[in-house]
């Protein structure tokens, strides 16, 4: 199991209250990773945070190379471009979707580059969010379990632990909107991947992967530079036998 206390995910910084950001100090951070687009960091800065560095680097991108916010706004625009193309013709909306999702941040993503390299540093305690702390984040969570080892579908059903964090927040937007959402099912698709996450997404992100360089150990070696000898000496950093931590 992962060591306690190196590594934490969170949503935005930007909503913790007093007694939280007085929690997040005493926690001796030394690197805080934020993956928001530099639109949302402009709308909503992280709070500085004494003696840590603080980094911003968006993790996640549309088909043509921008900065993509995974709102339920800039999704659907990604999805209603895609979906006139020829590329997409015949393939689900769920297909789709995910696959746009996946190919967003799985590849070519500076974002997730320099997080291994501060991991492979030794820069811990270290934090990376994102907005909600759900998708480029949670992604970002997939990738470190899967390079220390984590078999895949451990990795996807705790990426979907969102939706139980998130659940009150995800029904208030379904009640809200419930005739709306039976008209156009559609919707209510976007709803989940808005406010939660979609387990097909996760599911999807690691066959993309796979698809392209054929294994996980190949697709951490390409991307991110990770070869037998890196994964192994980051699992003997962050890796230690269940029950021992002392924390």
């Amino acid at each position: 199991v992962m060591r306690r206390g190196l590594v934490y995910r969170s949503g935005g910084l930007y909503q913790l209250n007093e007694d939280e950001l007085n929690r997040l100090n005493k926690l001796g951070l030394r690197y805080v990773l934020d993956l928001r687009s530099k639109k949302e960091v402009r709308r909503h800065p992280d709070p500085m945070l004494a003696g840590v560095e603080q980094q911003n680097i968006s993790a996640a991108k549309d088909p043509q190379g921008g900065e993509l916010s995974l709102t339920a706004f800039g999704l659907a625009k990604v999805l209603l471009r895609a979906r006139r193309s020829r590329e997409y013709k015949g393939v689900s909306l769920m297909d789709t979707m995910a696959t746009l999702y996946a190919t967003s941040m799985a590849f070519d993503n500076p974002a997730y580059r320099e997080l291994f390299r501060r991991l492979e540093a030794g820069d811990v305690p270290l934090l990376f969010h994102c907005s909600q702390g759900k998708d480029r984040t949670g992604v970002a969570a997939m990738l470190v379990l899967l390079a220390l080892g984590y078999d895949e579908e451990t990795v996807v059903d705790g990426y979907v632990l969102s939706n139980q964090y998130r659940e009150e927040r995800l029904s208030a937007l379904i009640d809200g909107h419930r005739h709306l959402m039976s008209r156009i099912p559609a919707l209510r698709f976007l709803a989940q991947a808005a406010e939660g996450v979609i387990r097909e997404f996760g599911e999807m992100t690691i066959e993309v992967m796979k698809q392209r360089y054929g294994s996980m150990d190949a697709y951490f070696q390409a991307e991110y530079g990770l070869d037998e000898s890196h994964l192994r000496a980051l699992r003997e950093r962050y890796l230690e036998p269940a029950g021992t931590s002392r924390q």
